[in-house]
């Protein structure tokens, strides 16, 4: 595909390698928790912080609908932290079963990792395509395309 966009398209496109290093590995994640510390891969720190962003969502909705008035708690969650799905989604409802089927895991050090797609078709299950589509788009990588002005001419 990369070199399919390269090619026609003059795009550049870097791919998503779920397996790689973590993103910022000295970074803290939490107190007394850097990301390398915390996640076993790329995969693993994308999908926890999708996971992250619908926790605050939540957190944000039930706090305000006990208190409507109170901005400086809502405040302390900005665009990168929180998420939303358009209703207007096709197969929201798939999208949503995908990303709630794979299991969370933990290695041999303790970090978080993504069961396998191996193991989810072991337990009956498909690949979560449209559930890595938005794991990708919300990765905390680099973005993956740059598209030239000139690739539309």
């Amino acid at each position: 595909m990369k070199a399919h966009l390269r090619r026609t398209c003059h795009i550049t496109a870097t791919g998503f390698n779920a397996g790689g290093a973590v993103f910022k590995p000295d970074a803290k994640y939490v107190a007394g928790k850097t990301n390398k510390d915390m996640f076993a891969n790329i995969k693993a720190q994308a999908w926890w912080g999708v996971r992250d962003r619908f926790f605050n969502t939540w957190r944000c909705i039930m706090h305000l609908e006990k208190y409507p008035d109170d901005k400086r708690f809502i405040n302390q969650f900005t665009d990168g932290l929180l998420i939303s799905l358009s209703s207007g989604i096709k197969e929201l409802d798939v999208l949503k079963a995908e990303l709630s089927r794979p299991r969370v895991d933990y290695d041999n050090n303790g970090r978080v990792k993504v069961e396998s797609k191996k193991d989810m078709k072991k337990r009956g299950i498909a690949s979560p395509n449209m559930a890595d589509s938005l794991i990708m788009a919300f990765s905390p990588v680099p973005k993956p395309f740059h598209i030239p002005d000139e690739a539309f001419f």
